[in-house]
């Protein structure tokens, strides 16, 4: 069974996070900004978390950033995950202020491509190793 759990701090994520290959946001970013996040989650299954994920503004966007840890991959959290955070998104008052949720997501990632674009998310800008992507939503 899968649990969301909302109350967690910053080094505890950036512990369990590591050195994933394509989540590299907790490199730049600081606790005040993991703070101010809009919604943050972490998914366990059982007793093993498998994935984290946010909604963070930044520049007057709603960005979402997720990653599902290295060997928990492939199993549908990453679904989840999504699911969990578009959800979050959708809530009148995150909806006031943002129309739309923004993300970035690496060219050669192609099961997380696959997987924000089968969930309405449209590739909007690239440059040699990135998309930029976005989604409308709507409650």
């Amino acid at each position: 069974m899968i649990y969301f759990e909302t109350e967690f701090d910053y080094d505890q994520v950036v512990d369990l996070i590591g050195k994933q290959k394509h989540f590299r946001y907790f490199e730049t970013r600081s606790q005040e900004i993991f703070d101010s996040h809009v919604h943050h989650v972490l998914l366990r299954d059982e007793s093993t978390y498998v994935g984290y994920g946010h909604l963070d503004a930044e520049l007057n966007k709603l960005w979402l950033g997720m990653c599902v840890f290295d060997p928990h991959q492939f199993k549908g959290y990453g679904k989840a995950i999504l699911k969990n955070l578009i959800t979050r998104f959708t809530r009148i008052d995150i909806q006031i202020k943002y129309s739309k949720i923004h993300l970035t997501v690496d060219k050669e990632n192609f099961s997380a491509i696959n997987l924000y674009l089968s969930n309405r998310f449209r590739i909007v800008q690239q440059t040699d190793s990135i998309y930029y992507c976005e989604r409308k939503c709507y409650v």
